[in-house]
């Protein structure tokens, strides 16, 4: 038995004794997806003396309730990497580095200098500069539909860390809310990369950091887009679908909902879909997908509204719906959905090898339906032909 002397100083970094943070991490049950997280003193001993490891939600809970990933609480040893391993990193690194200045080139100059001037005395930070920090969030944004999430991190984490500074930086009242809302956004797409690289804990971490921000913002809008990007993660997504189907109807830490922007509003009724026919309730999926086209309708006048989610649309909604129907078992549905949405995409979308597997998935699962009492499979599937499926 190996003491986790990393844990125990976390704890006692914050003055917690073993029954205080035994409190505080049942206290985030709701978060977790859990209604109850039984924890006590005893078993916080156990984990720092190393008698016991704490697993799934335990070790989420940890790593969400001091701000850390599982590795820099000592729950996780990473494999040695080799020169090579280091290098492809250093190497990656080197490319999130240019596209934060590819990102910081796309704009005039003037912009950035007067933003170089806000961080030299952020109490200069006006309206103007608060345009140039949302202009650069946005093209951030833009580019996660496209770009490698190792290759985007870089820029991603710099520019948060430019807000934060700000923040830090007692900014005027007037813009507080606003950076406070922008610092959550940013936040939420950090977390969106690690997800994407499967680094679910730290996913979690900047997910409820973003939370937080929004309601220092009281930002109705921004904190529901948050709380359903919790919900993607595999803790809800594919082990907990009644936790997705209570955050997404019920008010959850402040947010609620209905008070998201359109495109937001369409997404998360598609999440409710897709846990509902994980449940088997068909008619809870089907009336979530009709809520998400109607939200879908309605962006159309809502340009502009923050948060933008530009990565759901009309595609992405029948990608949805076919992957709906399929849990449903409804794949002639599902080849439909999947083929309008296959035929909307942009090529260059990192959703389409998704879309074409769930049509292949739906197409299958359909011929193997109607096969033939009594048939061998050997002799009745066979691989489609050419041309669009």
């Amino acid at each position: 038995m190996q003491p986790n002397e990393r844990l125990r100083h976390h704890r006692l970094q914050r003055g917690w004794t073993q029954e205080n943070e035994a409190e505080e991490l049942a206290a985030l049950a709701p978060t977790l997806g859990e209604k109850h997280l039984p924890v006590t003193g005893r078993m916080v001993g156990k984990w720092e003396r190393g008698e016991a490891t704490p697993k799934g939600v335990y070790r989420r809970g940890l790593c969400l309730l001091f701000g850390a990933t599982a590795e820099e609480l000592g729950l996780y040893q990473p494999p040695e990497k080799g020169i090579e391993d280091m290098q492809r990193r250093a190497f990656l690194q080197g490319l999130g580095v240019l596209t934060g200045f590819a990102v910081a080139s796309s704009f005039a100059y003037e912009p950035w200098e007067r933003l170089s001037a806000a961080l030299a005395q952020p109490r200069r930070l006006d309206d103007t500069a608060m345009r140039d920090l949302e202009a650069v969030t946005a093209s951030l944004e833009s580019q996660y539909a496209t770009v490698a999430p190792v290759t985007l991190t870089g820029a991603v984490q710099g520019h948060l860390a430019t807000l934060t500074q700000l923040l830090d930086g007692h900014p005027p009242a007037q813009l507080q809310t606003r950076l406070y809302s922008l610092a959550g956004e940013v936040a939420g797409l950090a977390g969106w990369l690690s997800a994407d690289m499967g680094q679910h804990d730290r996913a979690l971490i900047y997910f409820d950091n973003g939370i937080k921000a929004a309601q220092e913002a009281k930002d109705q809008a921004l904190g529901a887009y948050l709380l359903g990007s919790v919900t993607t993660l595999p803790a809800f997504r594919e082990h907990s679908p009644q936790a997705t189907i209570h955050v997404l109807r019920e008010e959850t830490r402040g947010f609620r909902a209905r008070d998201a922007t359109p495109t937001t509003r369409a997404w998360l009724a598609s999440l409710d879909a897709e846990a509902s026919a994980m449940l088997g309730d068909a008619s809870g999926a089907l009336d979530a997908l009709e809520h998400s086209e109607a939200a879908i309708e309605a962006t159309e006048d809502a340009d502009g509204v923050r948060p933008i989610v530009s990565f759901f649309d009309r595609a992405r909604l029948a990608g949805e719906q076919g992957l709906c129907y399929v849990r449903l078992r409804r794949f002639d549905d599902a080849k439909v959905a999947f083929q309008t949405g296959l035929a909307e995409l942009d090529a260059s979308s990192k959703i389409r090898p998704r879309l074409l597997t769930g049509l292949a998935t739906s197409m299958f699962a359909r011929a193997r339906s109607s096969r033939p009492v009594g048939l061998p499979a050997k002799h009745w599937a066979s691989p489609p032909g050419p041309g669009p499926h």
